[in-house]
């Protein structure tokens, strides 16, 4: 079985943005997307939290996932260092 790290699980939220914004999903499945979207986000919000706690402490550690998950960036497209996946509907 093959590992699954945090930017595996950050890559996962970031593409539920991008379908979600293209129109990917049907009205009823809106809901269950969002509920694995929100279990995966909090993985990722729950591993920064952990991240800058060590930073304050000195420590160093992997960089922080791209995309932490807030309320301000629900449903916008995602992107990857710039990219903008907007133009690629």
């Amino acid at each position: 079985m093959t590992d699954i790290n945090i930017q595996d699980i950050d890559a996962v939220v970031r593409i539920i943005d991008t379908v979600t914004a293209r129109g990917a999903f049907r009205g009823p499945e809106l809901t269950s997307v969002g509920q694995v979207r929100e279990k995966f986000a909090s993985v990722i919000q729950a591993e920064v939290e952990k991240q800058q706690a060590a930073q304050g402490n000195g420590a160093v550690n992997a960089p922080l996932p791209q995309s932490a998950p807030s309320a301000a960036n629900e449903g916008a497209p995602a992107t990857e260092e710039g990219e903008d996946l907007s133009k690629l509907n």
